[in-house]
């Protein structure tokens, strides 16, 4: 109340001066930008994408990115999880294949080559894959 009595007059119902109403806006004005900014953040790392951008990085066969794509899209997976996905796959078929190289020269690409041929031709095919595998 003021000193003759009468109550006070507020600004927006809560600011006692124009100068005040003027500062709790230009605050208010900042914290709807950040408000907007997170929203747009968070719906981008949230967003799962109707095709997924393979990484630059990866060189995996057509087949195994399809069924790595289909795999996220079930999975839910975004853009930056996918990523992941699909670079970590293409370590591993590069690991995979250095060690399949490694083993070629240690016995001999024609020992290689009579080996899988033995194997494919005496073990049932599931059988013959986990052999070659190991």
């Amino acid at each position: 109340m003021s000193e003759d009595g009468k109550p006070d007059v507020l600004y927006a119902g809560k600011f006692k001066t124009v100068e005040e109403l003027e500062a709790g806006y230009n605050n208010a004005a900042k914290v709807y930008q950040e408000n907007e900014e997170l929203k747009g953040k968070y719906t981008s790392l949230t967003t799962i994408p109707d095709e997924y951008a393979v990484p630059a990085d990866v060189t995996l066969h057509d087949n195994d990115l399809a069924e790595i794509k289909r795999a996220a899209k079930d999975s839910g997976l975004t853009q930056a999880q996918f990523d992941k996905l699909a670079l970590a796959q293409n370590q591993s078929v590069k690991s995979k294949l250095e060690s399949f190289e490694n083993s070629k020269k240690e016995i001999g690409a024609d020992n290689l080559n009579l080996l899988q041929d033995f194997i494919k031709n005496t073990y049932p095919e599931k059988a013959g894959e986990a052999l070659l595998k190991e």
